[in-house]
């Protein structure tokens, strides 16, 4: 708890948000993430509308692939190197 605390008051929004999306993509292995945008800004800590911006850049370049209530990680190296 206190390692997401700490993300929380020091790390930026999108980051803690580019996080998220890489843990998720390992719980459900890599496939179809059938989460919302609200319950992701919850686990980051940020709102909702940041979380779709982010997501909006995400699918611009071809990180990932949205749709309604979830998403699919297509390049998972290059999430991983943006959430760094």
């Amino acid at each position: 708890m206190s390692e997401r605390l700490t993300e929380a008051l020091c790390i930026e929004a999108r980051t803690r948000v580019l996080r998220r999306l890489l843990d998720l993509d390992e719980v459900f292995d890599n496939g179809p993430v059938s989460v919302t945008q609200q319950e992701i800004s919850t686990m980051a800590g940020t709102t909702r509308p940041t979380v779709n911006r982010v997501m909006q850049d995400l699918a611009e370049a071809g990180i990932v692939e949205l749709g309604r209530g979830r998403f699919t990680v297509v390049n998972p190296t290059a999430l991983a190197r943006e959430a760094r």
